[in-house]
């Protein structure tokens, strides 16, 4: 990858030994017994070796990989309903080959979604991933949990669609490192942030972590891992730059959902980033965060698609053209997304409207034998 575009940010248990007194099998008379001249001699006994007792964690077999200086690690946040945007980046940035030197993925939320989305590597799955990811999936409430003073919303649809698109032998299968971010619940609104690794885990194990950094509170349950609840990773990390930082990678590709966040990292000022945000507001929590109508997420993955095209001129191309205009091109490519996808909404709706006509002409045709 060139690294022209990147920028460099401000700131056995040991088993215990037996010794056994072997005894002839061939039974000795007492009358031999006291002939022979070893009758006498005290048997001494043989002491056994002390145990040492080990405190070291026991071994993964699958240990976390250490990268090297070509590597690059992608980071996607959280936000929601808004990280439609950053399927549409992604797209972007995998049709010009930039993505190609990326070994290791961390998603917080909605990012971990998009991450195992991403390492699937099917941007046609994806996208019908996002088109079926709605409110009735999302807000699936449960009246027996709210009665029984637990969260809203079930995650019985949201499990559901992750069984039916999720390859989880492939994201068990360790190419490319994946990495969520989740928040341990310490109690009284005290989190700790952790970052827990999908690659070599069974689906069940997958699902649980998923579950978990998606967990938002109020509306779903904290979910048990290892004997501690957790939740959204959102709460304590929103961009999980330090599981890929640790493992040594130092380049970075970060995808995030808040147009007015200014990027500033001062921990990891030896590494380099190309960071790309939304070029126009993707909404507020309502508006945003929460949103997952069809025709918003279609505005925010088309908008984050040119915004990933416009980052290859500035950023990576250095265009100066594209550098001086890079505000009034991001303005009319919101204004061309939201023409582009309500013009695609109502021819929808049009074809809907003829089809439904024709099939009411059809059936009275058939009713009066026309």
């Amino acid at each position: 990858m060139d690294d022209s575009y990147l920028e460099v940010p401000p700131e056995e248990e040991d088993k215990k030994e037996k010794n056994y007194l072997e005894v002839d099998p061939i039974s000795v008379s007492l009358s031999e017994r006291k002939q022979s001249p070893c009758a006498s001699a005290p048997v001494e006994p043989i002491a056994a070796p002390e145990v040492e007792t080990s405190t070291a964690p026991p071994i993964d077999p699958y240990p976390p990989k250490t990268f090297g200086p070509g590597d690059v690690g992608l980071v996607l946040s959280g936000g929601g309903g808004k990280g439609a945007y950053q399927i549409g980046v992604l797209k972007a940035l995998a049709e010009e080959g930039i993505l190609k030197d990326v070994k290791a993925v961390a998603g917080t939320s909605i990012g971990a979604i998009n991450a195992i989305l991403y390492a699937q590597g099917d941007f046609d799955k994806a996208y019908k991933v996002w088109d079926d990811i709605d409110m009735s999936v999302l807000f699936d409430l449960d009246p027996t949990q709210m009665m029984a003073g637990r969260a809203l919303a079930s995650r019985k649809e949201m499990n559901r669609l992750m069984d039916y698109y999720v390859d989880y032998d492939r994201i068990s299968s360790g190419e490319p490192e994946i990495y969520c971010g989740v928040a341990e619940d310490l109690g009284g609104e005290q989190y700790n942030a952790e970052y827990m690794r999908l690659n070599h885990k069974s689906a069940g194990e997958i699902r649980n972590i998923l579950m978990a950094s998606t967990a938002m509170p109020i509306i779903y349950d904290a979910v048990s891992i290892g004997g501690k609840n957790y939740r959204d990773g959102g709460l304590k990390d929103n961009e999980p730059i330090k599981p890929l930082y640790d493992a040594g990678i130092r380049k970075f590709i970060v995808i995030g959902l808040d147009a007015d966040k200014v990027f500033s990292y001062p921990q990891y000022s030896d590494a380099e980033f190309l960071v790309i945000y939304p070029s126009h507001d993707l909404g507020d929590i309502f508006s945003g965060t929460l949103n997952f109508h069809d025709k918003d997420k279609a505005i925010k993955r088309l908008l984050g698609y040119k915004d990933g095209k416009r980052a290859i001129k500035t950023k990576i191309e250095k265009d100066e053209d594209y550098i001086a205009l890079e505000r009034a091109f991001a303005i009319r490519d919101y204004e061309e997304c939201v023409k582009q996808v309500t013009h695609e909404e109502t021819v929808s709706r049009l074809e809907q409207d003829i089809s439904s006509r024709f099939d009411y002409i059809s059936e009275i045709e058939k009713k009066y034998d026309i």
